[in-house]
């Protein structure tokens, strides 16, 4: 249980998402598992690790799954074991059929993630139950020790002074005038102050360890309670309003993902709903609700001279009264040309546009929320200085940058190692067809014997559609074994011109390798015309300097052969020419 502010713990809470099978919500969810992550442990190779296979599994669900419904990702501690659970209501596949130490094919559709994943965690475990389950296990993690709270503003600082940042923040919430709430990875609430208990109407016992839509069940399904989820699972902040069903007030609800699930701040804002009301319904009633404003608030007539301003305006114009009103608005601010600010007042003035929206105003270095309420008269703005809130959201970006490049550069070693791992896989592949062939040549004096069974073993091996074995014989080329043609092309002479593959190895002694035969008219000559090949390797067979023959494989579509197979296919040719 926790102790004393939170600090101590032998638990920490679950994850569990729900994510609908799209890449991009993945993309966003991934980074939300990573904060989970980093409150909870430590130790940075276990969370990139566990990120990845978490990944890993969840784009397999994606793309295999077969299913639109969501996939399940759940995480936590159980012991000393770090668990992670990513299920989906698909197809699945004959999980008996795995062996996590096989190392797969790497030509092969499937499989590939699933080893990667075993390889990651000390178990993996794979469970039919109305789709697919993969269950990842890593053993012996240290939690590191975790705050309660966090406000969302950008306000986390150095562990080692945990105890006394919580402190002071719990303070500092309980001295604001709105309301406030802190929810961890499992929506339950963990901290709520006095101001929110006042806007909700609860008590401390109804809010705390319950989730919001326990509380308020009309809550279940609204858009302030997807407005939740998207904070928590995909770290999107969001601002709404929305009216109480407790107490009928109209509230200002700001969410915002933090480290240790989501902080939550709200405020009544009945008076300036109705004042909102009040100014787009009839101008005389503005004269008894402008004193109530409390955001900046001006007028300006159809000439754009100003016509009025509270108290709150002045101080941001940095000028009374008596300097602004009745002057021409853009020779007083002549820096608002060209602004935002310009754009949305004079849409409001000459369209009858509402408009609304946040700028950045230079001479003062402050961010605003600006409202432009048309009328018969002119236009009415409010404003409210955003600065604060603009320079948090900044900072969570900058954090958000470069946590997208740590994942890259993840990403980018995770890529390395698959292509290091396809290369060894096709290497120790080759090296095997290639000792078999040897193994044959040792158990047989048979020259046709081992020429026809090395073919067929290297077109195997190379996965092509066809080869033959072309002997040079006086000035022309006699095919003379083939494995993938008809046998009546055996026997076949072609001159230099028909065989030009063979012709350019014997020329260079070395491998040819053409990816696509037709790329240049020559070289889609001969018997092999008729079968529709496309892509050929070539190896010359060279007995003391000499070339006796040659070594060809064909295939179907266009492909490159890497140098893994070229290098077997000369091995292949020097051990059929001895």
């Amino acid at each position: 249980m926790r102790q004393g502010l939170g600090l101590q713990h032998s638990w920490a809470p679950h994850l569990h998402f729900r994510l609908p099978p799209e890449p991009s919500r993945l993309l966003r969810a991934r980074e939300r598992i990573r904060d989970y992550l980093q409150q909870n442990c430590y130790d940075k190779r276990v969370i990139d690790e566990l990120v990845l296979c978490i990944e890993e599994a969840a784009t397999n669900a994606i793309r295999h799954s077969g299913s639109a419904e969501p996939i399940e990702i759940d995480l936590g501690f159980e012991s000393d074991d770090l668990v992670a659970k990513v299920k989906d209501e698909g197809r699945g596949f004959d999980v008996e059929a795995f062996d996590p130490e096989r190392q797969p094919d790497l030509l092969s559709t499937g499989g590939r993630g699933l080893f990667l994943i075993a390889s990651l965690t000390d178990e993996m475990g794979l469970h039919r139950n109305g789709g697919l389950e993969v269950r990842m296990v890593r053993k012996a993690v240290v939690r590191c020790d975790t705050v309660a709270v966090e406000s969302g503003l950008g306000d986390a600082s150095a562990a080692s002074d945990l105890v006394h940042r919580e402190t002071r923040l719990r303070a500092m919430l309980e001295e604001i005038g709105e309301g406030f709430l802190a929810l961890n990875w499992e929506y339950r609430i963990v901290h709520v102050n006095e101001a929110a208990l006042r806007l909700t109407g609860k008590s401390r016992d109804e809010l705390l360890d319950r989730r919001p839509w326990e509380v308020l069940s009309t809550m279940a399904g609204t858009v302030l309670e997807q407005a939740y989820r998207d904070a928590m699972e995909l770290g999107r902040p969001s601002l709404l309003e929305h009216r109480s069903v407790v107490t009928g007030d109209w509230l200002e609800v700001r969410l915002y993902p933090t480290l240790a699930g989501i902080s939550v701040y709200f405020r009544e804002i009945n008076e300036r709903k109705r004042i909102e009301e009040e100014v787009l319904s009839s101008r005389e009633q503005l004269a008894a609700t402008r004193a109530a404003i409390t955001d900046g608030f001006y007028t300006l007539d159809r000439e754009w001279r100003v016509t009025y301003l509270n108290d709150r305006a002045a101080a941001v114009f940095q000028r009374s009264k008596e300097q602004v009103l009745g002057h021409n608005y853009f020779e007083l601010f002549p820096e608002i040309a060209g602004t935002d600010f310009e754009r949305n007042e004079r849409a409001a003035m000459e369209q009858g546009e509402f408009r609304s929206g946040e700028s950045y105003y230079a001479p003062f270095d402050a961010w605003y929320e600006e409202r432009d309420y048309p009328s018969a008269d002119g236009i009415t703005v409010l404003f409210t200085d955003i600065s604060e809130r603009k320079r948090a959201e900044k900072e969570r970006e900058k954090l958000l940058v470069e946590l997208r490049t740590q994942s890259e550069l993840l990403q980018a070693q995770s890529r390395t190692l698959q292509v290091q791992t396809k290369e060894l896989a096709e290497r120790v592949d080759l090296a095997e067809a290639l000792n078999a062939i040897n193994r044959l040549v040792h158990s047989t004096l048979d020259f046709d014997e081992i020429s026809q069974r090395a073919l067929e073993e290297g077109v195997r091996a190379l996965a092509v559609d066809a080869g033959t074995i072309e002997m040079r014989e006086a000035s022309s080329w006699v095919v003379r074994y083939q494995s993938g043609f008809r046998a009546e092309d055996v026997g076949r002479r072609l001159s230099d011109a028909e065989a030009l593959n063979a012709t350019r190895a014997l020329m260079g002694m070395e491998p040819v390798a053409v990816t696509d035969m037709r790329s240049d008219h020559t070289l889609n000559v001969g018997f092999v015309r008729g079968y529709g090949l496309r892509s050929v390797l070539a190896v010359p067979m060279i007995v003391r300097q000499s070339v006796i023959g040659c070594l060809l494989f064909y295939g179907k579509g266009v492909r490159s052969f890497s140098e893994a197979e070229i290098d077997f296919a000369r091995k292949l040719g020097a051990t059929v020419s001895l």
